[in-house]
């Protein structure tokens, strides 16, 4: 069982993850109106689902990929194909998705150095576009800091590594709009666009942990990275 198998096992046993979204509740109930509008066809969603998913009507089919089989139980909702395992090992079919969509989940395949964390990224989206009919989207929900904090965050990761080593946490690594832009057009996705999510009546001032494992350590979500839906399309 891998490191972060074994974290988001326990995050789940222990209702750990649930309790934090709560926090979140409005920003994610917003970015659940924008996904369920816009994937469509026979989508795999990497992660479990997007919280508050509706089945929209463009959608025909879903298929959940999460390493850990507790989240997925939990998050799958009923009718979805089910599969427990790794991203970067699990083979699927070539051309055989309308939509693929990483959830919160990309910031949690960070290994390695700064290179590496990046390589990872681009390997997750190397296999989303191989699992892509052509004309198919790529959806990333994820938090994405001001570039000004990302040098910061490159020169601060062996600590944060072995802060999170001593809580217990897997590494956690958050990336820009613009470099998830570059990687994009680096595995050959074209159109792609960024959408900031807010939500009307949820507080700037609300206090929100850093990291999961750590629920004293808390930035207010004025100062934490913002949510946002990245897309990008397969060209036919």
């Amino acid at each position: 069982m891998s490191e972060v198998e074994k974290f988001f096992d326990a995050q789940q046993r222990d209702a750990a993850y649930g309790a934090l979204k709560t926090l979140t509740r409005g920003v994610d109930r917003a970015a659940a109106e924008v996904l369920n509008a816009e994937v469509r066809g026979r989508t795999l969603s990497v992660g479990g689902v997007w919280e508050f998913f509706a089945p929209g009507p463009k959608l025909s089919a879903l298929v959940c990929l999460d390493l850990s089989a507790p989240m997925l139980e939990s998050y799958a909702p009923p009718g979805a194909q089910k599969i427990v395992g790794d991203l970067f090992e699990t083979e699927l079919p070539e051309n055989s998705f309308d939509g693929v969509v990483f959830s919160l989940i990309i910031h949690h395949v960070a290994q390695g150095n700064w290179s590496e964390c990046e390589c990872r990224v681009r390997d997750a989206l190397t296999r989303a576009r191989r699992w892509l009919k052509p004309g198919g989207t790529v959806f990333i929900l994820e938090y994405c800091p001001h570039p000004a904090w990302m040098p910061i965050q490159r020169i601060l990761l062996p600590l944060t590594k072995l802060f999170l080593r001593l809580v217990g946490q897997p590494l956690v690594v958050m990336h820009d709009r613009g470099f998830y832009e570059r990687e994009f057009a680096a595995v050959g996705f074209s159109s792609a666009s960024s959408r900031r999510i807010s939500a009307p009546g949820v507080s700037d001032w609300t206090w929100f942990p850093v990291f999961m494992a750590v629920p004293w350590l808390k930035l207010p979500l004025k100062l934490y990275p913002k949510m946002h839906v990245l897309t990008a399309v397969k060209p036919g």
